[in-house]
């Protein structure tokens, strides 16, 4: 068994097998700078599938790991990856340079040499679901064109991506986050399509919609929410939804043992994990029929997607 001490020794220790001098320095240059050195990067990759089969084998759990790494002083630096999650208001790390190149445009050459070890991560997986759940929903809007309510700012990059794949399209969006730095965020990335692109600071469950829509969607914002909040949410979204309008929501699914230990490991992100039954219920008592709505867990197990369909 891998003790705590034996991940400490990973960390701030000389290894044999990992090279020295230890690997707090790579870390230290990974959390700020969106990638180690490329002669760190062996050992980097070496520590974080170790982590991961021993996440997996429950030699160690995530709790002590993530114990530890609050104990580092980098991690509380403001311009590490981790550091930037806990000065956010909704505890993201979109912001952060190579998450925007992760959730935004393709994986730059600078990245090459390392995006195997990240893509391993569970959570990046689920951001990369999601964002192609996005695209394929703005595309099954059709031709025609719609409008779109989007509830927290974290899909803000995709729509600016889609925007310029298909420059005339009709779909018109409106964002709708309490954070004001991410509203900003989104004013930044949609700058040119600001004419189609309707940014609103306000909280989403007191926010009162002067219309309806055909897509509302939601990538993040509802897994922090507490079940009571969540019903009222769901409640709202069927007045939110034009008569045939479909409502998608990202979850993450319980059991979920890969993607919540990173989740806990590399940030406290306050996401609550959900079982589909649990979905369903709460669906059902803010007023969705059952044959309206539908679960869905993607390939990568971690995202649990929420459709709902209004029938009125």
């Amino acid at each position: 068994m891998i003790t705590l001490q034996r991940f400490q020794n990973l960390l701030v220790g000389k290894n044999e097998h990992l090279g020295t001098p230890n690997l707090l320095g790579s870390f230290r240059h990974f959390l700020k700078n969106g990638g180690p050195d490329p002669e760190w990067y062996d050992s980097i990759s070496d520590f974080s599938e170790l982590v991961l089969e021993n996440l997996n084998s429950h030699s160690v759990s995530a709790e002590e790991i993530q114990t530890f790494l609050q104990s580092c002083a980098f991690i509380h630096e403001p311009d590490s990856i981790i550091g930037k999650m806990h000065l956010s208001s909704n505890g993201t790390m979109q912001n952060h340079p190579f998450m925007g190149s992760i959730l935004g445009e393709s994986i730059s050459e600078k990245y090459d040499k390392w995006d195997a070890y990240t893509l391993q991560l569970p959570v990046i997986q689920a951001w990369l679901k999601r964002k192609g759940l996005f695209h394929q929903a703005l595309l099954n809007l059709g031709s025609g064109g719609g409008l779109v309510l989007n509830l927290g700012c974290e899909s803000s990059i995709e729509m600016a991506e889609f925007y310029k794949s298909y420059p005339d399209s009709n779909v018109l969006c409106t964002y709708i986050d309490h954070c004001p730095q991410s509203i900003e965020q989104t004013k930044r990335n949609c700058n040119p399509f600001r004419n189609k692109v309707n940014p609103i600071q306000a909280n989403p469950l007191e926010y009162k919609c002067i219309q309806t829509y055909h897509l509302v969607w939601s990538s993040f914002v509802l897994d922090r929410l507490k079940e009571e909040d969540l019903i009222a949410l769901l409640r709202k979204s069927m007045r939110w939804l034009k008569p045939g309008g479909m409502a998608v929501f990202c979850f993450t699914p319980r059991p979920c043992p890969d993607g919540r230990d990173f989740l806990e490991l590399f940030g406290n992100l306050s996401i609550r994990m959900w079982a589909p039954e649990e979905l369903i219920r709460l669906s059902q008592e803010a007023g969705y029929k059952r044959n309206k709505l539908k679960i869905e867990k993607s390939d990568c197990g971690t995202n649990l997607i929420l459709k709902l369909r209004n029938a009125f």
